[in-house]
């Protein structure tokens, strides 16, 4: 268990360029790909909707500090979407929308 209540709370007071937007943020759910699993809690500020944002807080649920053992699943997506720059909120329909083929087409 990780005192999760206690993180959000400092990163809240951390002063950085999107700091009000981020203390105005609310937790939304996070949904692993499957869309059926939901992973944990999400606030972000800096990506407009449009990225994984500039300061993201997420909350795995029932995962300690040893996140790919409690919760495989859920540190994957959380790890492929981070360095996909794709926020955590969208679910697998709103990424394919997003996701572009590179070089035109050509693989």
């Amino acid at each position: 268990m990780c005192n999760f209540i206690g993180n959000e709370r400092w990163m809240e007071q951390l002063e950085h360029n999107h700091h009000t937007e981020f203390a105005k943020s609310k937790a939304l759910p996070w949904l692993t790909l499957d869309g059926k699993t939901v992973a944990g809690e999400v606030r972000s500020a800096g990506g407009n909707g449009f990225s994984a944002g500039n300061v993201t807080f997420v909350q795995v649920y029932e995962a300690g500090h040893m996140v790919p053992f409690d919760q495989p699943e859920a540190a994957a997506d959380l790890f492929s979407r981070w360095i996909l720059d794709i926020p955590l909120t969208l679910n697998a329909t709103e990424i394919a929308d997003r996701m572009t083929v590179p070089f035109g087409g050509l693989v």
